[in-house]
């Protein structure tokens, strides 16, 4: 550590706590306007509620954390957030993704992605919320993990086993140059179909239709499911979807266990593919930014496809 680190870590503390008298400004659009990174912000917060952590084996880490109850996983990109709430001891981890004992995708990651790991408990509305929060090598959020259960000691245990020291680690490391990460791709979105093959026929869509297949989903109750895409992680979730919202620039599915934010006028087009399994054609649809990043993939449940089919016809 050098006193050079030590004061970008205090003028950066000093800029933060300016901002923070505006309570609709979110960190992540903070460091945006500041020119850092979350995580380089979050580092400020070091102290009574926030802990730098050191987690050696992110495998074994993940593996604590679905001893828990209830969590929520919150996977987002530049213009969409995935919150699933989940009853963690009912999902069982793989290699490089966590499903259901039943078989259904949570995430797909990649754990040496993940270089910077923090604990933080903050107040909001009354409530205190405990997390875990995990950012890329340029201190980008990959996902964040809240507590969502009464009982908060075991959450607590696995924040005090891995916390450490802030040694300015993150003041001491060039986060300027962006190492270019692909987003996932179609290819590799886990539908929950055993296996794809893709016919011929995949075409474009205006983005205008995004809403209108989401209305109608909503509408006909049509089990879907529907999926975040981003550089570092894949967040699946399958259900009805009830409670659609606008709110301001954000269109919202506001579901029990499920939240969904999309700024919608970010999408570019989508993209229908057609695809069969086992003599069961079905579509997944990719939402796509203007750089033509998948952002986003919708398809339909096992039992769905053909009312899916017809919802996508209507359009």
């Amino acid at each position: 550590m050098s006193n050079k680190h030590k004061n970008t870590f205090l003028k950066l503390k000093d800029n933060w706590q300016a901002l923070k008298n505006d309570k609709n400004l979110r960190i992540r659009d903070a460091a945006i306007k500041l020119g850092v990174s979350e995580a380089e912000l979050l580092s400020t917060e070091i102290g009574d509620s926030t802990s730098y952590l050191s987690i050696d084996n992110y495998y074994e880490f993940f593996k604590n954390i679905l001893k828990l109850n209830k969590v929520m996983f919150l996977a987002r990109n530049d213009f969409v957030v995935h919150e699933k709430i989940i009853t963690a001891s009912s999902y069982i981890l793989k290699e490089n993704y966590i499903t259901s004992k039943n078989g259904n995708r949570l995430i797909d990651i990649n754990f040496n992605n993940i270089k910077y790991a923090f604990f933080q408990k903050k107040k909001h509305k009354k409530i205190e919320l405990k997390s875990f929060q995990f950012f890329d090598n340029n201190g980008n959020s990959i996902i964040k993990i809240y507590l969502k259960d009464d009982n908060h000691n075991p959450f607590d245990k696995i924040a005090t086993k891995y916390k450490k020291k802030y040694l300015y680690e993150l003041q001491s490391k060039d986060l300027a140059v962006q190492n270019k990460t692909n987003y996932y791709t179609f290819q590799d979105i886990n539908v929950f179909y055993k296996q794809r093959q893709t016919n011929s026929n995949s075409y474009k869509i205006s983005s205008e239709n995004f809403r209108s297949i989401i209305d109608k989903v909503s509408y006909y109750k049509i089990k879907i499911q529907i999926i975040l895409v981003s550089k570092y992680i894949i967040q699946y979730h399958e259900d009805k979807l009830i409670k659609i919202v606008d709110y301001g620039p954000w269109y919202n599915i506001l579901d029990k266990n499920f939240n969904l934010h999309i700024l919608e006028k970010k999408i570019d087009h989508l993209e229908i593919h057609n695809l069969s399994y086992n003599k069961i054609d079905y579509q997944l649809i990719n939402v796509l930014d203007q750089n033509d990043n998948t952002i986003l993939a919708l398809s339909s449940s096992i039992g769905y496809e053909k009312q899916f089919s017809n919802i996508i016809k209507e359009i």
